[in-house]
C-alpha cells in the first residue's frame, strides 16, 4: 500500500484530516533528523578528508 493510498484511506475515517496531519508532520520531523545527520556526516567526511591529506596519506 503506497501513502497516497493510506491518506485516502484516513480521509474516509472520523479524524481523518488530524491523523493525515500527524503522520505528516512525524515524517518531516525525521525527515529533517535524517538531514541533519547526513549533513554532520558530511562534514565529518570533509575533516577527515583534510586530517588524512595534511599527514600525506592518500585519499581514495
Amino acid at each position: 500500500m503506497e501513502m497516497k493510498q493510506v491518506y485516502e484511506a484516513l480521509e474516509k475515517v472520523e479524524n481523518g484530516a488530524d491523523l493525515i496531519a500527524a503522520i505528516k508532520g512525524e515524517i518531516n520531523t525525521l525527515n529533517n533528523e535524517a538531514k541533519k545527520h547526513r549533513t554532520a556526516g558530511e562534514q565529518s567526511t570533509t575533516k577527515l578528508k583534510s586530517i588524512l591529506e595534511a599527514v600525506g596519506l592518500e585519499v581514495l
